[in-house]
């Protein structure tokens, strides 16, 4: 199996989502938020995007990390071991003009990639509809999942996927977690 929706925080995000008003408007605003390295976890965002018209942001770090990929991969490591995270640009969003957010992360040694987490630590999403999803090449949802958990307190979560690799813009993977989600 190619993607894995895990049990929602929520008994139902859908029903979560309709009764919180937002459902009876009509179609969702949903922003996307995303970090991507290999462009895998832009290509899921841009499949949201592709099948809700999303918005999309994508996560930049104030000091970028080298472009050559064994130089990251050693810096990061080193980094992870410290459990430092390199402080994210701040991104310009007005969540309350949003339903809901969808967090988008590659998968770093298990775990929700730093960039991802330094952003959510100043976001400041108390109380959203957040939908969350982890890219990977092989490992599934690994520590993804009780990661964003743990980061994203007092939000409202919906399922998480995980997903292998890059996606097409029409990938019923995504479209299926959307759907379960009452975003799609």
């Amino acid at each position: 199996m190619r993607a894995a929706a895990s049990a929602a925080v929520l008994a139902s995000p859908a029903a979560a989502f309709a009764a919180s008003g937002a459902a009876s408007a009509g179609k969702k605003r949903i922003v996307v938020i995303f970090h991507s390295r290999t462009g895998h976890t832009r290509s899921v965002a841009e499949a949201i995007r592709a099948m809700t018209g999303a918005d999309l942001r994508e996560i930049k770090l104030v000091e970028p990390y080298p472009d050559d990929y064994r130089r990251t991969v050693d810096i990061v490591k080193e980094e992870l071991s410290r459990s430092y995270y390199r402080p994210a640009q701040p991104l310009k969003v007005d969540f309350s003009r949003y339903d809901a957010v969808v967090i988008g992360s590659p998968t770093w040694w298990h775990h929700v990639a730093g960039p991802v987490r330094s952003w959510i630590a100043g976001a400041g999403l108390q109380g959203k509809l957040v939908l969350t999803f982890n890219d990977h090449g092989g490992g599934g949802e690994m520590e993804c999942r009780r990661d964003f958990e743990a980061l994203l307190k007092g939000n409202r979560l919906g399922s998480h996927l995980a997903i292998f690799g890059q996606v097409s813009r029409n990938d019923g993977d995504v479209r299926r977690w959307l759907q379960e989600n009452g975003l799609a």
